[in-house]
């Protein structure tokens, strides 16, 4: 807790290349979702929650959508994350991701080798569509975006599936970005986190 950045609450690595380095190597869907099943036993067993509910925001949301078909979570909750991965929006030279995509790298280039602060490992990862995996789903699981989010240029793709499965609820919000802070940076996460609780109540 003491290495959490107060201001941005995310971990400070205080520029230790080393501990960064081992924690990008976990930096993955594949990682997460072969973990986070049983953190959430374990937390299952010591709390006994009447229901379980996972909600992630950006690449924490790609997380949400690869456990869809999970028999341990009860409900989802899928915050400003694009319909395609990080593909196209990551302002990765095409060349540089064209490279990284293909089966040619070895896992210690994967591992070795950064672009922004992300390892080639982590870029390939969430560079897949989250679209077939949330489609599954038999369980609620509702998506939301800003209007405005510039990561999210197409998240109205997710109303395709909600059409066809009635499990899946969409919600846009007008003129919001990807952290629901209208043009005047304005923050309206007071509102997104009530409509959060009335559809979980309501689903």
């Amino acid at each position: 807790m003491n290495n959490i950045d107060p201001n941005s609450k995310y971990f400070n690595f205080n520029n230790d290349n080393e501990l960064y380095a081992k924690f990008s190597r976990k930096n993955t869907i594949e990682y997460y979702k072969e973990n986070l099943p049983q953190l959430i036993k374990n937390a299952k067993s010591q709390l006994s929650p009447d229901q379980v509910i996972l909600m992630g925001h950006s690449q924490g949301a790609r997380i949400v959508a690869e456990m869809a078909g999970s028999k341990v979570i009860d409900k989802f909750v899928y915050m400003s994350a694009s319909p395609i991965g990080r593909l196209f929006y990551a302002d990765v030279d095409s060349t540089t991701y064209k490279y990284i995509l293909e089966d040619k790298l070895q896992r210690s280039e994967l591992e070795q080798n950064f672009d922004q602060g992300d390892s080639y490992k982590t870029w390939k990862s969430f560079s897949y569509s989250p679209i077939v995996s949330i489609s599954q789903t038999k369980k609620p699981f509702l998506i939301i975006y800003g209007e405005e989010d510039k990561s999210c240029i197409q998240c109205d793709l997710f109303y395709s599936l909600s059409w066809k499965n009635p499990k899946i609820f969409v919600k846009k919000y007008q003129g919001l970005n990807h952290i629901f802070y209208d043009s005047n940076k304005k923050s309206y996460w007071y509102k997104v986190s009530s409509d959060l609780d009335s559809w979980i109540k309501n689903n």
